[in-house]
């Protein structure tokens, strides 16, 4: 009896795979001629598989980060005045700012408001070495002494002998004298019928 010989398995051959032609990624086209080229990669390889461009997903942290409404109301950044400068406002004039009032308090600490028939007024008292030099002007006058007083104290609105003498800034011929009175009353030179805030 002749035996047939086993069979041996045959090698299997390794498929060739041919060379896949390249692939210009950096060109200037568009995402469906960029997934054509590699499906027609894929295909040609034998994969059988389609390869698509996958676009990036937005991280986690993007995500989670919530865009900004330019119309939505910001922070307010208002200055919060004290309670003595709110009931001031409505005696301000225009051209007074509440900042303005501010830097003159925190630059002459002690200054005062008046409000006389020509207007408001706001002033600091006169220190002792400016009255003196004054006064001991050779050859001034009383109407001259009330003058460089008053333009000496007053922080606003800022007035000029001119002003004083010749109305200027809706000044009247009692201003003058007035006023000085008021600033040396708020310096501890006596009393006067017009009593003025200290802020």
């Amino acid at each position: 009896m002749k035996l047939n010989p086993p069979k041996r398995a045959q090698k299997s051959e390794t498929p060739v795979v041919p060379e896949a032609p390249p692939v210009d990624l950096t060109a200037d086209h568009g995402k469906a001629d960029l997934n054509a080229d590699m499906q027609a990669l894929s295909s040609e390889m034998g994969s059988g598989e389609n390869v698509l461009l996958q676009t990036p997903q937005p991280s986690a942290q993007m995500q989670q980060q919530e865009p900004i409404d330019p119309l939505a109301p910001q922070e307010d950044s208002r200055i919060e005045y004290p309670q003595w400068l709110l009931e001031l406002l409505p005696y301000l004039p225009d051209d007074c700012p509440p900042e303005l009032i501010l830097q003159l308090k925190e630059q002459y600490q002690d200054i005062y408001f008046v409000e006389l028939p020509s207007g408001i007024y706001i002033y600091r008292p006169i220190m002792r070495p400016e009255h003196r030099k004054i006064v001991n002007t050779e050859g001034i006058n009383r109407e001259q002494i009330e003058e460089k007083i008053v333009c000496s104290c007053t922080l606003f609105p800022r007035l000029t002998p001119f002003d004083l003498r010749d109305g200027g800034r809706g000044t009247r011929a009692g201003t003058s004298s007035t006023l000085c009175n008021t600033i040396l009353s708020s310096s501890d030179f006596g009393h006067v019928d017009v009593q003025p805030i200290k802020l």
